[in-house]
């Protein structure tokens, strides 16, 4: 199965902060805000988004395609 990064998703997804002192999303606001649980999240940031998971997020969270948000998306196409 093919996988995508987690650099490029996490530089163009911005999810409300849920502590004030914090200053970066933790994994659980990235989770709240994919609808994922965290482990998913570490999952992602070890081994990769899986295309199914990309796809899905880069339309429902970000309303972009996602070959907007990983170039290489197209290198199947």
């Amino acid at each position: 199965m093919r996988r995508f990064a987690w650099e490029p998703l996490a530089r163009k997804t911005r999810p409300p902060i849920q502590y004030s002192r914090a200053t970066v999303p933790s994994k659980n606001d990235y989770a709240r805000l994919f609808g994922v649980d965290r482990a998913t999240i570490h999952r992602w940031t070890r081994a990769g988004i899986p295309w199914r998971d990309a796809d899905r997020i880069a339309i429902k969270v970000c309303g972009t395609h996602p070959g907007n948000i990983w170039p290489e998306w197209w290198d199947e196409a």
